[in-house]
């Protein structure tokens, strides 16, 4: 099993419950893996559940944490560290860990990608999506007959898909 999450937070991004022996690239466990803001950690295979509290060796596998080991880390996570005289001198409100912001953003994007992703799979296979999308084509290709069930149920689709989509995006 394979815990994907945030370098900065330590929140989990992602759960690959794949049982293989054979280690895995980083795009096999999670196709959205961005190796400067997520890190990959592999649960031991003599442990069945991903524990509390962890922190990721150098060798990518979760280690146990005790309680006090976690609040330990959580503190060092948001304690300031001292500015240099270099940072203090480049420091511009501006600038202000835009990387972090940007991998924040990313994360959350591609969250809300899977979820809306998810919901359309639920409803719309690939399979049927893709029957739906060629019969809509042949439909523009005989001259677009009113009435034509093929019309209709690429457009019910469509609606559907926005619908989702639409619940999960804020207005512009």
């Amino acid at each position: 099993m394979y815990v994907v999450r945030d370098k900065h937070t330590k929140s989990i991004i992602h759960i690959n419950e794949t049982k293989t022996p054979k280690r895995l690239a980083p795009q096999e466990i999670y196709q959205h893996f961005d190796p400067n803001s997520m890190e990959i950690g592999r649960l031991p295979k003599e442990k069945r559940k991903i524990p509390k509290h962890f922190e990721i060796d150098s060798k990518g596998t979760i280690v146990t944490l005790t309680k006090r080991q976690a609040e330990r880390l959580q503190d060092a996570l948001h304690r300031p560290h001292k500015e240099t005289a270099v940072e203090a001198k480049t420091k511009s409100p501006a600038n202000a860990a835009p990387e972090r912001t940007i991998a924040t953003s990313s994360h959350a994007k591609t969250r809300v990608d899977d979820q809306i992703e998810a919901e359309i799979a639920d409803k719309y296979t690939p399979g049927k999506e893709l029957r739906l999308l060629k019969d809509y084509i042949e439909w523009l290709e005989d001259g677009q007959p009113k009435g034509d069930p093929r019309e209709k149920e690429y457009k019910k689709m469509e609606r559907a898909i926005k619908r989702i989509r639409d619940k999960h995006t804020t207005p512009k």
